[in-house]
């Protein structure tokens, strides 16, 4: 009786065992359909396509190369433009009228020229690097003026006309006055800084004004009036 069961377990033990070991090492040979000489072709055809991958890729890099260098630099060069503005450059000579608005007897012709270049910016105020020169004030022709950045106010833009030099080393800044001006200086008036005090150095606007382009104190006002922000009650 002993002697039956040890057989049967030995008999067990040896079936788990073959089992183990067939779900250890699974054969799939018995699945696979190919031949020797199939997958060997299949391996070389696998190779010849790779060679031509390399050299498509090879022929295409400095091309992909290329191209985004193009791309970036037109990118660069959109991000310039978009911060600095598209320049255009300014080149106009008015005839002017000088005026005050308390005294309807005092007329002045004079000359305004603009030279250099306005950038229109697409996110921040126009900008003009040049120079304007007004006839009837000398320094306009002999200092340097300092960029304008023009403020944006209702039909126009506007910015202080600052001119600068230097006298023995010593910095000297001479204000003009507000300057207002419709698009591309098409139009354009100075309200003049005047003394407030002869002791004083000290400058405001009071009632003195050039406007341009002009050639009687009636059209002065006009455009000076067209120029103005108008005032919301």
């Amino acid at each position: 009786m002993e002697i039956k069961e040890a057989s049967k377990s030995t008999h067990l033990t040896e079936s788990n065992n073959s089992l183990q070991q067939h779900e250890v090492n699974p054969n799939f040979s018995k699945f696979d359909s190919e031949t020797m000489e199939e997958k060997e072709a299949a391996y070389h055809k696998f190779l010849a396509a790779q060679k031509i991958r390399e050299k498509i890729y090879g022929f295409l890099r400095p091309i992909l190369i290329a191209i985004s260098l193009l791309i970036g630099i037109a990118l660069l060069f959109g991000i310039v433009i978009a911060l600095s503005g598209i320049p255009h450059t300014m080149n106009k000579e008015f005839t002017a009228i000088q005026y005050r608005t308390s005294d309807p007897a005092y007329v002045e012709n004079t000359t305004i020229i603009v030279k250099g270049k306005l950038y229109k910016r697409f996110f921040t105020n126009p900008k003009f690097v040049g120079s304007i020169v007004v006839d009837n004030f000398e320094y306009t022709k002999t200092h340097q003026l300092f960029d304008i950045t023009f403020y944006k106010y209702d039909q126009s833009s506007s910015d202080v006309l600052m001119y600068y030099t230097n006298k023995q080393g010593v910095p000297v800044h001479e204000p003009l006055g507000v300057m207002m001006m419709s698009e591309n200086f098409n139009t354009l008036s100075i309200l003049v800084f005047e003394p407030l005090d002869k002791n004083t150095n000290s400058k405001s606007t009071m009632d003195l004004i050039i406007s341009a382009p002009a050639a009687s104190r009636k059209e002065a006002v006009q455009i000076y009036e067209q120029l103005s922000p108008r005032i919301v009650q």
